[in-house]
């Protein structure tokens, strides 16, 4: 199998991507993830996960 494209402890970029905007930041991966995965990634609150696509290498989408 391949190798994760993040992996536990990373910074990765998220997006958010809709019609009129595109925001992009910074969160910590929580889990390995490999591309189309789902992972839980801890934003600058420490206390909140969010859940965002692999789309690769240090990169995620924000599930909409």
């Amino acid at each position: 199998s391949s190798a994760p494209a993040i992996r536990r402890g990373d910074t990765v970029r998220v997006s958010i991507d809709t019609d009129s905007f595109s925001v992009s930041y910074s969160a910590v991966a929580t889990q390995d993830g490999r591309v189309g995965e789902t992972i839980a990634l801890r934003g600058n609150d420490a206390k909140a996960l969010m859940s965002a696509i692999v789309t690769g290498p240090g990169r995620a989408r924000l599930m909409d």
